[in-house]
C-alpha cells in the first residue's frame, strides 16, 4: 500500500513539475509576444506619420502642378492675344511679335524680383 502512495506522490510531483515548466515556457512566449506586439506598434506608428507627411507632399505637389499650369495657362493666352493682334494688324512685322515677348519676359522677370524681395 506504500507503493501506491509513492507512485502517487511521485505521479504528483511530475505533473507538478510539469505544469510549471509549462506555465514558465507561456510565460517566456508572453514575454517574446508582448515585446513583438511593442515593435509592430513602434513600426505601426511611424509607418502612419511616414503615410501623413507622404500625403501631405502629395497635396503641396499637386498644388504646385495646379499653380505651373495655371501659369502656363495664363502664358497661352497672353501669346494667343499677341498672335491676334499681331494677325489682325496688316501692319505689324516681326519686329513687333519679338518686343512684345521682350516685354512680357521683362514683365515676369520684375514680378518675379518683387515678389522674391522680402
Amino acid at each position: 500500500m506504500n507503493y501506491i502512495y509513492i507512485i502517487l506522490g511521485l505521479l504528483i510531483a511530475f505533473i507538478g513539475v510539469y505544469v510549471n515548466n509549462t506555465i514558465n515556457n507561456l510565460e517566456k512566449d508572453n514575454e517574446k509576444l508582448s515585446t513583438s506586439l511593442n515593435i509592430a506598434i513602434n513600426a505601426n506608428e511611424s509607418y502612419k506619420a511616414t503615410i501623413e507627411q507622404i500625403q501631405t507632399d502629395y497635396i503641396k505637389g499637386l498644388e504646385v502642378l495646379s499653380d505651373i499650369n495655371n501659369k502656363k495657362q495664363k502664358e497661352v493666352r497672353y501669346v494667343t492675344t499677341i498672335k491676334e493682334k499681331i494677325i489682325h494688324d496688316n501692319n505689324s512685322t516681326c519686329i513687333d511679335a519679338i518686343n512684345a515677348i521682350y516685354a512680357r519676359l521683362h514683365e515676369q522677370r520684375s514680378h518675379h524680383n518683387a515678389s522674391a524681395t522680402p
